[in-house]
């Protein structure tokens, strides 16, 4: 649960004995496929508030050989048909989701484009598509997540290819899409930073090794829409659970966690890392109130759109 700062803090956390990781009255992990996630878990249909995920690509890494040996070469792009195969399992997906959630519940889907022999394939806004094609989700919005590092190579180079069209964009951002459910929604802007509610988010990839995963994201990401789009106790839900950083981070929050996944090492990650150290950057779990007799904005470097204050600081004095 959250302080009035906004650190976490974990209160009448229920945990198994022999291991010491959450009961599954607030964490489940499970070895099944989320496309009948509402068969799997009957009794929370209906009662989830947040279905958070970032899906696989269906093109980009093979899930399976990086499980079995992650020391072999996993990036094989084994495929499978994108507009045949891969977007109908998708709205699938989200179908479940939408029965999975209760009315006002948020369906927050992470994506990048994807690179595809030279192609780029708008993966976020096909998604988008599908989704709402399927089900009466409300669009709510898209955050952009600029990821500072990191990206997909820049191809050629002026010697080699010297024409406009040897040119290729490295991929510095993925899309982040927030649905929701009809019906009435809570949302907690109380002890959420200002900068969470903007479009824009700056947040860094999980750095290589850090987690036995071929493509986990931070923990930092649904750790603020768990935050800003839930309440303690309510349940949150991950798809495509993987090494965990969902479920993590909403029983860190004092939320309740269930998660999917087809292979068994990473279920067996998502159970394990429930019990580990949080890896949110500490920046993110601080919320400081600013009294009004402490703010003094600073000098405007130029018109803006809200006017003065880029350089607000506290105790300052007007020069």
């Amino acid at each position: 649960m959250l302080s009035l700062t906004g650190t976490v803090s974990c209160v009448n956390r229920q945990t198994e004995p022999q291991t010491g990781s959450p009961s599954p009255s607030l964490l489940r992990v499970l070895h099944h496929s989320s496309e009948s996630a509402s068969e799997a878990a009957p009794d929370l249909k209906g009662r989830v508030s947040l279905v958070i995920t970032s899906p696989p690509y269906h093109n980009a890494i093979d899930y399976q050989q990086h499980a079995a040996d992650s020391s072999k070469n996993y990036r094989q792009r084994t495929n499978i048909n994108y507009a045949n195969d891969y977007l109908p399992l998708m709205t699938r997906i989200w179908d479940e989701a939408w029965e999975m959630l209760k009315p006002g519940g948020h369906l927050v889907i992470n994506a990048g484009t994807v690179l595809d022999e030279g192609c780029h394939y708008p993966l976020p806004q096909d998604l988008l598509q599908q989704a709402l094609g399927s089900r009466n989700w409300k669009f709510i919005r898209t955050v952009v997540w600029f990821k500072v590092t990191a990206g997909v190579k820049r191809a050629g180079s002026v010697i080699q290819h010297p024409l406009p069209d040897y040119w290729s964009y490295n991929i510095m951002t993925e899309h982040i899409q927030v649905l929701r459910k009809p019906g009435k929604s809570k949302l907690n802007r109380r002890d959420t930073p200002a900068e969470w509610w903007e479009s824009v988010w700056d947040l860094a990839p999980v750095p290589p090794g850090q987690v036995d995963h071929p493509a986990p994201y931070p923990e930092d990401l649904p750790h603020r829409f768990i935050r800003m789009l839930t309440q303690p106790d309510e349940w949150v839900m991950d798809p495509f659970n993987g090494a965990g950083a969902t479920t993590k981070a909403a029983i860190d929050l004092g939320r309740r966690a269930i998660g999917f996944d087809i292979s068994e090492k990473y279920v067996a990650i998502g159970k394990s890392r429930a019990s580990e150290e949080s890896s949110v950057r500490r920046s993110q779990l601080l919320v400081e109130p600013v009294h009004a007799p402490l703010f003094v904005p600073g000098r405007s470097r130029g018109k803006t759109r809200h006017g003065a204050g880029l350089a607000t600081r506290r105790g300052a004095r007007h020069e």
